[in-house]
């Protein structure tokens, strides 16, 4: 899971990781627990708002929500990034999920956020980098949802029109 806040100077998104039994505290009023996977509890003060809305002080988070405190934006997405991490085998052999090779102790891999397939991921065997998830065809370039970029500081409501008056 990724937390994404709203960097006004910058003008563009910054994504930190969102993980499992943590909490994020976003500004005084409000903090984030992830609970497991897809699973996030917002504990808000009034003034934070989800998706445009004012919310209760315990409230679900769903996947894309649009969390707000006055100016600041954070974003919840229950997409992750691939991790690279040193294969230790635990258990029987695993296979590579793209050229079916063994996974041997010691070698460079990584495993697919989605649904889990171990690949190589070395100069000699970059499996994962060849192409999508070869099992749940997910993109293997980093995160695979990022939130729009704002252009301005009045935000279009997510139904896709802006009230007008009368």
């Amino acid at each position: 899971m990724l937390l994404w806040s709203w960097d006004n100077q910058e003008s563009r998104w910054h994504a930190q990781p969102l993980m499992p039994g943590g909490e994020v505290s976003l500004a005084e009023e409000a903090r984030l627990w992830a609970m497991h996977d897809e699973v996030v509890i917002l504990f808000a003060r009034p003034g934070v708002g989800i998706n445009g809305t004012a919310v209760l002080p315990i409230h679900p988070i769903a996947d894309r929500d649009e969390i707000t405190i006055g100016t600041a934006i954070w974003c919840v997405s229950f997409d992750s990034v691939p991790e690279r991490k040193v294969f230790r085998s635990t258990g029987p052999p695993l296979q590579c999920g793209r050229c079916y090779g063994p996974l041997s102790d010691g070698e460079a891999t990584i495993q697919c956020p989605q649904c889990h397939a171990h690949y190589h991921d070395s100069e000699a065997l970059p499996c994962w980098t060849y192409g999508p998830c070869a099992r749940c065809r997910r993109p293997t370039g980093g995160a695979v949802w990022h939130p729009a970029p704002l252009h301005s500081s009045l935000r279009r409501p997510r139904h896709g029109h802006t009230p007008t008056a009368r």
